[in-house]
């Protein structure tokens, strides 16, 4: 969902990104520009910016208001399996099957920093004061970040298999 509640978001197999109004369920606008599956999308905490990531490692982000590509992050080398914005819409993390998460400045596109190197992340989360991330993994261990320093400051174990997704209580 959007921020207003008003747009329900897709990415697809076939390379695209669907906005579409909730109140009709029709589609609304078709976003094209990926050259491969889009696997993950987010929308910005102000409802101005949606992302989408593909299989492709590639991230784009694009405004709502005329579905122009706003800005392009590269540098995952597999498939970008999550992504969403910090609570100040700043920054961006990432997460890909090439075992890194990655932070991303949403000025320039450019990678702030890579954390978690060689630990296959699935879902994460930012704290609500957008200063640490929880991460989710396939070894079935939840990892706690400071991203001011990218150090692993605690692991949580309990998990029999792959924790998927975590979420910070507001």
């Amino acid at each position: 969902y959007s921020p207003d509640g008003k747009w329900i978001v897709s990415g697809s197999r076939d390379n695209t990104v669907q906005m579409w109004n909730v109140a009709t369920g029709k589609p609304m606008r078709t976003l094209t520009g990926h050259m491969s599956s889009v696997r993950a999308v987010a929308y910005s905490p102000d409802g101005q910016t949606l992302a989408a990531s593909d299989s492709n490692g590639e991230i784009r982000l694009w405004s709502v208001h005329d579905g122009q590509c706003l800005l392009t992050c590269s540098g995952h080398i597999n498939w970008v399996r999550a992504i969403k914005f910090s609570p100040d819409g700043r920054y961006l993390a990432s997460s890909s099957d090439d075992r890194r998460i990655k932070l991303w400045d949403l000025q320039d596109g450019t990678c702030l920093k890579t954390i978690g190197d060689g630990i296959h992340s699935l879902g994460f989360s930012f704290s609500p004061d957008g200063r640490y991330l929880a991460s989710g993994s396939a070894n079935n261990l939840i990892y706690y970040w400071d991203l001011q320093t990218g150090a692993c400051i605690r692991q949580f174990e309990g998990h029999q298999d792959w924790s998927i997704d975590v979420k910070f209580h507001p």
